[in-house]
């Protein structure tokens, strides 16, 4: 009976020292099984936000194309009204001070 506690106290034992060992081995490893954890949750979460960009870069193109034309539409509208309103300027210019305008263009050049 004695011999039969001291080896199940024996297989107590070893179990205790390879958990020991198993548990250090675990706490050893820890670092780097976190690392390529979080690692992996990273790269998943870039690949998200990469779509979404890549999804909202191009409703921003259009909207951008859009703006652009409109924009070339009405800078157009505007060169040609600059453009008639300098000609009717100069025009009245011309008409009511024709030798100091003549001069001036003269000088300038």
């Amino acid at each position: 009976m004695a011999e039969q506690k001291q080896n199940n106290a024996n297989i107590f034992l070893k179990l205790f020292i390879a958990l020991m060992f198993f548990i250090g081995f675990l706490v050893f490893m820890y670092p780097f099984i976190a690392n390529g954890v979080n690692n992996y949750v990273a790269q998943k979460e870039l690949n998200a936000v990469n779509q979404l960009n890549q999804s909202n870069q191009k409703a921003s193109a259009k909207k951008l194309e859009k703006l652009i034309k409109k924009t070339n539409k009405s800078q157009k509208k505007i060169n040609n009204l600059v453009y008639h309103l300098s000609r009717i300027s100069w025009g009245k210019r011309w008409k009511m001070y024709p030798r100091r305008v003549e001069s001036t263009i003269k000088s300038t050049r």
